[in-house]
């Protein structure tokens, strides 16, 4: 009598697909009654056929049929549409799956020619509770397996999810004896040979897990696993919590090394290490490509404070080193200049710092000259006496002026004695700034090392006159005269100066005679301006120089005078004009060295001095320098002392036009630096001869010699 496990044994060599196992497990009962005879013909197993259902065939229903055209009447296969005559089109099934063309599960797909293919779906299922081909076991069928039938001691055998065994409760009783057997991978300290290397690891101590059946790899390490173990210091983001604080720096972000041998700090900051990180503005000499021009200063020096801040406290100072000597010669002027850059803005601060060594303070004046606007202040002058050196900043906040207590005489922030406030509000810091050192008395000598202005500006005025406050521009302000009274303003016989709406001097409260008119009231003036009265430096008992007038007191000032030049002079009395067009006399200079410096002194007289070109020439190099041409029409007569540091060209005042210190046309520094000994010429000619003639009465050449 059939059974229902005949009915299965059958099924299973029957090549036909799984709609045909359906059909023939419904007829299972019927074989069992004698209705054998309607069983369709079942195949020998003998014909090749392997006697495993097949996936291949086409379930009864299936419209498809092989080599079906591609092409169709409705479109193209492949262009995932489903036309006629087309089961399927790429991933395009129609809604069709495994179950829907007769299997029990898997994952149906489409062939090339747009025909179903099934080679995925399968006729058995895992977890159904029977054994199917390619099942080791089915939920509790194990088909009589047992943990001894796999090699262990002991133990239940169960059924995995996959329908494989799972021996994970299985025992084997041989299991630490320290010996591997039967199905053991390792036991105890018997690893067959295996370590940690061998399992893929840097390394470490391999071990064998408590059931033999694998090994314990907690003992060993890789680089690279996010796990500290054996020599490592840190793993990728494992860094045994450590940080960059713990590392000794301030912040940022800590690393592993690559090879796990040590920390990568390069993510690390710390304010002092001379590198920017992190919130750093700077660190050290690092300044991380910024300087004062690109914070918004004018320039400068920008440095780093201790906190890794900008220190700008050098922006805006602009220094020179010159390592000039002062002194010790008398009466000579140690210059330098520095040239700041323009367009900061209006000037809200400005402060002077000096380094310099003298053995005699006392000896020297001191000031500050801004070119650009023809601006002066004085440093000091003429004080501390015999103390020596400056190391000092001119500053107009400053509490007092120098206490001149050695050993260091002009030492931190000192008042100036003139006033540097006279520069808050000039439009522009650019340009140049001097610095002359006079020193007036031989012997004694010194250096200028460093000297810097430090500039603060803004874009907006601070100056603005009725504030009280005496800045650029300004002579006095409100109530503040800056310490002026009648007599500084040139009004020698005192009074009461007041300032005007304007902040500038009012007058009308001072008394006469008034210095500065061209014009000599004695007894009280000596001379005014460029009128000199005739005096020259040798009536003062110099051997020559250009001598001029003070200003206020209108007396006569001594400065260019010296008796440090070589004086030469000659008297010509010739005739110039119509009888004479050019008039030359020359002199003859003795003495080895070349010329530091050059000064002239012209007497003439001539009732049209606009006629007059009068040149001085070296006669061994062919240097002319121009000292005056066609200047002061309709002037008359020139009594004058031509030199660079003069302080402008004539007045062109009656009696004589061209009178006193005279700055000439040419440059006579053109002459420095030439041989002092030879021939000197001075051309006078009269360039309109038919009228007004004169008489070339005397000239002097001064030269200093370096």
């Amino acid at each position: 009598m059939a059974t229902h496990r005949d009915s299965r044994a059958l099924l299973r060599s029957l090549p036909s697909p799984s709609w045909m196992i359906r059909v023939l497990a419904m007829t299972g009962l019927a074989l069992a009654s004698g209705c054998a005879d309607d069983i369709p013909e079942v195949p020998d197993p003998t014909d090749g056929s392997t006697g495993e259902p097949t996936t291949t065939g086409t379930p009864p229903g299936d419209s498809s049929s092989d080599g079906a055209d591609s092409t169709g009447t409705g479109g193209q296969c492949g262009d995932g549409v489903i036309d006629g005559g087309e089961d399927c089109d790429g991933v395009e099934l129609g809604g069709a799956d495994c179950e829907s063309q007769g299997y029990l599960a898997g994952t149906l797909a489409c062939a090339d020619d747009c025909s179903f293919d099934t080679s995925m779906c399968t006729a058995t299922i895992c977890g159904d509770g029977v054994i199917d081909d390619g099942e080791e076991c089915d939920g509790m069928d194990l088909g009589g397996a047992d943990c001894a039938s796999q090699g262990y001691d002991g133990g239940t055998l169960a059924c995995a999810s996959d329908c494989s065994f799972d021996t994970d409760a299985c025992t084997m009783t041989s299991c630490g004896d320290g010996m591997i057997g039967g199905r053991e991978v390792c036991d105890g300290a018997d690893l067959g040979g295996q370590d940690c290397a061998l399992q893929g690891f840097d390394g470490g101590t391999l071990a064998c897990e408590a059931g033999c059946r694998s090994y314990d790899v907690s003992g060993c390490y890789a680089c690279g696993d996010d796990l500290i173990g054996g020599p490592e210091v840190c793993d990728g983001a494992d860094l045994g919590g450590q940080d960059c604080a713990l590392q000794g720096y301030d912040g940022g972000t800590l690393a592993c090394a690559l090879d796990c041998s040590g920390y990568d700090v390069s993510g690390c900051y710390a304010c002092g290490d001379g590198v920017v990180g992190g919130p750093e503005a700077c660190d050290g000499m690092d300044l991380g490509g910024q300087d004062c021009a690109g914070l918004g200063f004018l320039g400068g020096t920008l440095a780093c404070d201790a906190s890794c801040s900008f220190d700008t406290t050098g922006c805006n100072t602009f220094c020179s080193t010159p390592a000039l000597p002062i002194g010790p010669d008398g009466d000579t002027t140690t210059v330098d200049s520095i040239v700041i850059p323009g367009g900061g803005g209006y000037v809200t601060d400005l402060d002077v710092i000096l380094e310099a060594n003298h053995t005699f303070v006392g000896d020297l004046i001191i000031e500050l000259h801004h070119l650009d606007s023809g601006t002066s202040e004085v440093l000091q002058d003429s004080i501390c006496g015999t103390a020596e050196d400056i190391a000092a900043t001119y500053d107009q906040d400053a509490a007092a002026p120098p206490d001149c207590v050695v050993p260091i005489a002009v030492e931190g922030d000192v008042l100036p004695e003139g006033n540097l406030d006279h520069w808050v509000g000039l439009p522009d810091a650019g340009g140049t700034w001097e610095l002359t050192i006079t020193d007036q008395f031989f012997g004694d000598g010194g250096t200028l090392d460093q000297w810097c202005v430090r500039v603060q500006t803004d874009v907006l005025d601070p100056s603005m006159c009725g504030d009280g406050l005496v800045t650029y521009g300004e002579q006095c302000d409100g109530m503040s005269l800056d310490g002026a009274v009648c007599e500084d303003t040139g009004w020698l016989g005192g009074g009461v100066l007041g300032c005007d709406g304007s902040c500038l001097f009012d007058t009308t409260g001072c008394l006469g005679p008034q210095c500065g008119d061209s014009a000599i009231t004695a007894p009280e003036e000596s001379c005014d301006t460029n009128e000199i009265a005739g005096q020259r430096c040798e009536d003062f008992g110099f051997v020559g120089g250009s001598l001029s007038c003070s200003f206020p007191g209108c007396g006569v000032d001594l400065d260019e005078c010296s008796n440090e030049v070589i004086a030469v002079c000659a008297s010509p009395g010739a005739a110039v004009g119509s009888v004479m067009a050019t008039v030359s006399s020359t002199v003859t200079l003795m003495g080895p060295g070349l010329v530091a410096d050059v000064d002239v002194f012209l007497d003439v007289t001539h009732p049209y001095t606009s006629d007059l070109d009068v040149f001085l020439v070296h006669d061994a190099s062919g240097t002319m320098v121009e000292l005056t041409t066609d200047q002061c029409i309709a002037g008359d007569d020139v009594f004058a002392f031509f030199n660079d540091e003069a302080a402008g060209p004539p007045d062109c005042q009656l009696p004589v036009s061209i009178e006193g210190s005279i700055r000439p046309e040419g440059v006579l520094s053109a002459m420095d630096g030439l041989a002092l000994a030879g021939d000197w010429t001075l051309q006078v000619t009269d360039d309109y001869t038919p009228l007004d003639d004169g008489v070339f009465n005397e000239w002097c050449i001064y030269v200093r010699p370096l």
